[in-house]
């Protein structure tokens, strides 16, 4: 909207680029929060958000608090939750919606409001509940929007003292943004979204938003991080809106699944994973792919194999046993990885690593996971979003993402691969020819192993890194159990 702040701030800027869009990568969690509390502070007529998770804490109330501010000087406020992570109870939720200028809905919802008990409905309706909304969406103003993997978290803005998920949003502007609001709002509008107080049998009484987010706080320790000034929101925006370096320009999509997915009969298939498939079957020269949860099955096996006979360079950067939250997963994927390596892809696991600098009195220094979720095709174009490369987010979970045919940007997130797969925090994976005394002279078997540094030093490991045995004799089990990686 050009009548509002950051509407008249990026107006040069984007009428200097007719027809296009422009981009600031986001690859720290200071900065990704940051972004998020400038743009909902300096909003003047609208605010949307779409999360798959909103955690109550710190983080998630201090951005709650913003938006009813944001909420008492006029601004319209719109948030959809999946109902699989709705952190606060239907009655807290429809509370927060009495105020006149702020709106909640939660999608694809269980029928019934005890969480415990949710389990036993999730089997007996697996094929809706199973699957969710996994898209990720903040947008102001009509004229700001950042997409990406982050959910609204401590431990994905570097505020939490225990665990940090590393992850890279987009900042963006110019015309994708109304493509964005667009997708919102078919979300938005679909039968799926419901408001909180459908679930109550009684409308709760109006409450000040702003008295009941500080309630809600009382429950949570300080924050160990400050909270940006005014000062630094305006020298953030004002950056990205008057230096020529800032931003980065190029031909743009917002893409995003259907809401239908989630209906029980709709057509397994994906928009989001339908066009990183013809980016990579496109690409000349090198395919950088991060996937948190990577999960390739046959179809990963052949676009490699297509890739390298056509003389591309793929490279894939995924979560190692020792730093992956979901073991199952990585069940699925390391039963691939042999062949991967074999048909010539290159392997990178992201390293489990303590940060002591983020050690704080009375916690361990954090732990530190991967959560990205980015493509780069010929260092030309490239994509960010939701999307892991796996079967949920093919056939189950609707998806968003930005792709983007810019060289600048591309090159940007290059260097975030670059940086991710530094030896320091990534195990290269190899196969090493070893020799076996029971097959006949001359043959040899394939040893898996990781390649590594500490402190400057080369190391290598020969079985997963940073693991107990129990932990990789149960993923090794895992990995033979038929259909394992078309669940996950």
């Amino acid at each position: 909207m050009s009548d509002s702040r950051l509407g008249r701030w990026f107006a040069a800027a984007v009428g200097a680029h007719a027809g296009r869009s422009g981009f600031a990568v986001l690859g720290e969690g200071t900065e990704a929060w940051l972004s998020r509390t400038a743009l909902a502070d300096y909003a003047d007529h609208t605010i949307d958000l779409q999360y798959y998770l909103y955690a109550a804490d710190r983080s998630g109330l201090d951005l709650l608090s913003r938006l009813a501010a944001a909420a008492d000087r006029g601004v319209k406020v719109r948030l959809l939750v999946d109902d699989s992570n709705l952190a606060v109870s239907d009655v807290v939720a429809a509370q927060l919606a009495t105020h006149p200028n702020i709106d909640v809905r939660v999608f694809n919802p269980f029928a019934g409001r005890v969480r415990w008990l949710r389990i036993f409905e999730g089997l007996l309706r697996l094929k809706r509940l199973n699957r969710r909304m996994h898209n990720k969406l903040f947008a102001v103003d009509g004229c700001v929007a950042v997409v990406g993997g982050r959910n609204v978290g401590d431990d994905y803005f570097d505020a939490d003292p225990v665990r940090n998920f590393t992850d890279v949003d987009l900042l963006a502007v110019g015309p994708v943004v109304r493509e964005a609001i667009s997708s919102f709002d078919e979300f938005w509008n679909s039968p799926y979204a419901v408001r909180p107080e459908d679930f109550l049998q009684n409308r709760p009484a109006r409450i000040a938003v702003q008295r009941l987010v500080t309630q809600l706080a009382a429950d949570h320790s300080p924050a160990t991080r400050p909270r940006p000034t005014p000062a630094a929101q305006t020298r953030f925006l004002r950056t990205l809106a008057e230096d020529a370096e800032a931003l980065v320009w190029g031909e743009a999509r917002f893409l995003h699944d259907p809401v239908q997915k989630v209906h029980v009969f709709a057509r397994r298939t994906s928009v989001v994973g339908a066009a990183l498939l013809r980016e990579w079957h496109a690409a000349h020269t090198e395919v950088l792919l991060v996937s948190a949860y990577f999960v390739p099955r046959r179809l990963g096996l052949r676009l490699t194999r297509e890739a390298v006979r056509r003389g591309v360079q793929v490279s894939v950067l995924t979560n190692s046993l020792a730093s992956n939250d979901v073991a199952l997963v990585h069940a699925g994927y390391a039963r691939y990885r042999r062949r991967l390596l074999a048909l010539g892809a290159r392997l990178f696991e992201f390293r489990r690593w303590q940060d002591p600098v983020s050690a704080v009195p009375g916690y361990r220094p954090r732990e530190v996971s991967l959560h990205t979720k980015l493509a780069v095709f010929d260092r030309k174009v490239c994509w960010v979003g939701s999307f892991n490369f796996d079967p949920r987010s093919f056939l189950l979970n609707t998806e968003v993402g930005l792709m983007v045919r810019s060289a600048p940007l591309a090159e940007r997130l290059a260097a975030v691969f670059a940086r991710d797969t530094a030896p320091e925090h990534a195990w290269q994976v190899e196969l090493r020819p070893l020799a076996s005394a029971a097959a006949p002279l001359g043959q040899h078997r394939w040893q898996v192993i990781w390649l590594g540094s500490e402190q400057g030093v080369p190391v290598m490991q020969a079985v997963e890194p940073d693991t107990s045995r129990w932990r990789r004799w149960w993923v090794r089990l895992a990995a033979h159990i038929p259909g394992v990686d078309t669940v996950l």
